[in-house]
């Protein structure tokens, strides 16, 4: 009886969707520059409604102006170092984002003067914005990208980044409940593990 040769067996590669990444990173969006972030400042910052609404203005109008320029840099260091310049600038605009946000709670371990100022709270959060500003174009463009390797084609966009919204909206019904909890110092936590998951799905996405 005639033995038929083993097989190695072939392994399959499983690819990381964008979708995943829509998760995390919109998570994380919506906890530091979410639908609580107004009453986060009001309580963190004290600062006033007029003063919120100046803020978040100045904030979306960075956001208008640096979304291009974060697009094209993030597409000149992907063809720098192919497959993962779009996710090194990335990773970097989440780090420096989210230890932004941080200052503004700095006051709870250093009692200083400076950090109760307007001023400061401002500068942080312009500092923020200025981070927060590559998230999207870089996002889109790792999206698009991966598609059209895929498929040829980027038909498919739309479902990947419906998975964004979905994660905008339970993080939000998340958010609220524990803030009425444990109040808003909750945040500082919750922003640490939105970063350490949107740079670990970066991470398992590059791979």
């Amino acid at each position: 009886m005639r033995m038929r040769p083993i097989r190695p067996k072939q392994e399959i590669a499983v690819k990381v969707r964008p979708r995943v990444l829509y998760w995390s990173l919109f998570s994380w969006m919506a906890i530091s520059g979410g639908r609580f972030l107004a009453p986060y400042l009001e309580h963190e910052a004290e600062m006033s409604d007029s003063n919120i609404g100046l803020i978040l203005g100045i904030q979306y109008g960075i956001l208008s102006v640096l979304a291009p320029f974060y697009g094209k840099h993030a597409d000149a260091q992907e063809r720098k170092y192919p497959n993962y310049g779009r996710g090194k600038v990335l990773v970097v605009g989440i780090l420096c984002g989210t230890i932004s946000f941080f200052m503004h709670g700095i006051k709870h371990v250093w009692d200083l003067p400076i950090f109760d100022s307007l001023y400061f709270h401002y500068a942080v959060q312009v500092l923020y914005a200025v981070n927060f500003a590559a998230v999207i174009p870089v996002l889109d463009g790792m999206t698009l990208d991966f598609l059209q390797k895929e498929q040829g084609v980027s038909l498919d966009y739309g479902k990947e980044r419906l998975h964004g919204a979905i994660s905008w909206g339970v993080t939000n019904m998340v958010l609220g409940p524990l803030i009425d909890s444990f109040g808003f110092q909750v945040y500082y936590p919750c922003i640490m593990f939105s970063a350490v998951y949107s740079i670990g799905s970066i991470y398992f996405f590059l791979e």
